[in-house]
């Protein structure tokens, strides 16, 4: 009993150091709230910008990805929980990439209502098939460009990188995670490949916002 006290009370603690970084983290539910609203506002029957390149004919449909796909959930959640623990100013770094990206995928996905067409018309039996139409049903092929699930792997993977906090090895497992994760989205037919090339110049300016000028400040 004195145990858990004293590990309630530490928690207490922790978090009353933390209030100003918590506060961030009140962007995600906003950004799910939101992401809804212009889902119900820009469907499928609204008339979008078809995402498609000829890449995408070439691709193959690998259902076993969707693993990495799901994966990108724990992935962002275990970067900021790390960084809000380790590393504060590569967690502020990370939340205001996130912030600043997913606003600008809502806005983007108003303006120009965009989709994609590159969903089988019949998916097959097993564990994988059933999890991708657990995606397919809970998310519409609208509002894909630029795809978020590109942005926040490569963001949490950049997040690792620069932190000092984190493992060569740990480095390299969410550079190769964000790559997986990256790929996963083409390779279940959730996104085109143009919507991950979408996230480039994205990704740079981020770079040079937040993570170049926060690594510059710590020399």
């Amino acid at each position: 009993m004195i145990i858990k006290m004293i590990k309630m009370k530490d928690i207490k603690k922790f978090l009353c150091t933390r209030k100003k970084e918590l506060l961030l983290a009140l962007y995600v539910p906003i950004y799910i709230g939101l992401f809804f609203l212009v889902e119900f506002i820009i469907d499928e029957g609204v008339d979008y910008f078809p995402s498609y390149i000829s890449l995408d004919s070439i691709i193959p449909f690998v259902p076993g990805f969707v693993i990495f796909y799901y994966l990108w959930y724990p992935f962002l959640l275990f970067t900021g929980l790390w960084l809000l623990y380790k590393d504060l100013t590569v967690y502020r770094a990370y939340m205001y990439s996130i912030m600043w990206t997913f606003t600008f995928f809502l806005i983007f996905s108003f303006i120009i209502p965009n989709g994609q067409q590159l969903r089988p018309e019949y998916l097959g039996d097993g564990v994988f098939n059933a999890m991708i139409g657990g995606i397919y049903n809970a998310d519409t092929c609208t509002n894909v460009m630029p795809s978020v699930h590109s942005i926040g792997a490569i963001l949490a993977a950049m997040a690792l990188f620069f932190s000092r906090t984190v493992s060569s090895f740990m480095k390299l497992l969410g550079v190769l995670l964000g790559i997986l994760i990256c790929a996963s989205t083409c390779l279940i037919k959730q996104h085109s490949i143009l919507d991950t090339l979408a996230i480039i110049p994205m990704m740079f300016f981020v770079y040079f916002l937040y993570f170049k000028s926060e690594k510059q400040d710590r020399k």
